[in-house]
């Protein structure tokens, strides 16, 4: 399952490693790509629920917004 991410915004490199290991820990991860603007999740499986809101509050934490 592909997940487009728009660009989120970090404070310092720390806190890029904070949102990129909460993206590791989605269930299903497989990997992220930068492809021009946007971060591109790929998951194994489909989001379930619990899944999308935890995504949805990573995106909300950095400024970013997700489509499928």
């Amino acid at each position: 399952m592909l997940i487009k991410i728009s660009s989120p915004v970090f404070k310092c490199a720390d806190d890029e490693n904070i949102f990129f290991s909460r993206l590791a820990a989605l269930p299903g991860y497989s990997h992220v790509i930068q492809k021009g603007p946007e971060l591109q999740l790929y998951l194994k499986d489909e989001l379930d629920s619990k899944a999308s809101k935890t995504l949805q509050e990573i995106c909300d934490t950095w400024g970013a917004t997700y489509k499928q």
